[in-house]
């Protein structure tokens, strides 16, 4: 179980590159391979490799279920969660095309569209 995908796994194409990119997650999960980001991380083997980049989790759990990652991870508390810390630090992270993070009601970041489609 991951935060925001379950496995990160490119064995199948390795091709295909996994990437996670300019990310955030402060999921509460329990289980033998729960991560914030990913449940199991293929990056554990040289062969499979999985890019995080910017990927910012809460602190207290591993990003990846499987190993204990730490490359392309910011780690945030939970105050940072809602008082704009994240909000900021993913907004600088923003690369050309990328969408710009705003604050849904509760602080935490949320996409701008998603904002925009609930009108």
């Amino acid at each position: 179980m991951g935060g925001l995908t379950g496995s990160a796994n490119n064995s199948v194409n390795p091709s295909i590159p996994v990437i996670f990119d300019n990310c955030w997650s402060a999921a509460h999960l329990e289980g033998r391979y729960a991560g914030r980001i990913t449940g199991w991380d293929e990056s554990s083997s040289e062969n499979y490799p999985v890019s995080m980049s910017n990927c910012h989790a809460m602190e207290g759990k591993w990003a990846s279920g499987n190993y204990e990652r730490t490359d392309g991870i910011v780690w945030f508390s939970e105050s940072e969660l809602t008082d704009g810390t994240l909000l900021a630090r993913l907004n600088d992270g923003l690369k050309e095309g990328m969408e710009s993070w705003i604050a849904a009601e509760d602080g935490t970041p949320d996409f701008e569209s998603r904002k925009e489609q609930e009108k």
